[in-house]
């Protein structure tokens, strides 16, 4: 299928199913994954928040597995991406770690 298809068909996909499915089909899809208009926007609204509404005390916001998987998360998206995101948004309930926000700023030389 011609490479700007399969990208109009991708636009309509979340982050989630380019990392996880899409990407993984074959070379040809993984080649249109990485298209820049993808990954204008990164948005990351649709990940379950690793947020627990009634906290156990000494109130630890986030566990190690939530914060592993985004950072999984991040590591594919902005591989796939090549740099090319504009626009990171993340859900309002997600406990983001220094990890994930240095992870990103080092991925786009931001510092």
């Amino acid at each position: 299928m011609d490479n700007d298809i399969l990208v109009k068909i991708f636009m309509t996909l979340n982050v989630m199913d380019l990392i996880t499915s899409v990407s993984q089909v074959c070379s040809s899809w993984r080649s249109a994954c990485c298209e820049p208009v993808l990954w204008k926007k990164l948005d990351l609204r649709m990940l379950k928040p690793s947020f627990v509404c009634n906290p156990p005390k000494p109130y630890p916001w986030s566990n190690r597995l939530p914060a592993t998987i985004l950072m999984s998360v991040l590591k594919r998206s902005l591989n796939l991406s090549h740099g090319n995101v504009t626009f990171l948004i993340f859900n309002f309930f997600e406990c983001i770690r220094d990890e994930h926000l240095v992870f990103i700023a080092k991925r786009y030389q931001v510092f």
